[in-house]
């Protein structure tokens, strides 16, 4: 059993998210890498591809 805290930030504000992750050291990593890259593809996926580009 895990606690991971994940944080993400963008131009329109600051969050973050604590998870309970049950599983050995290993799974509780895979599972926080999982749920980090798809808060983040869904949050990106608010966003027009040139304003992202623009931005940077």
């Amino acid at each position: 059993m895990g606690t991971v805290y994940l944080g993400y930030a963008s131009p329109s504000g600051v969050w973050s998210r604590r998870l309970f992750v049950s599983g050995d050291r290993l799974q509780v990593k895979v599972r926080a890498v999982n749920t980090a890259l798809d808060w983040m593809r869904r949050n990106l996926n608010k966003y027009c591809v040139e304003d992202l580009i623009q931005g940077a």
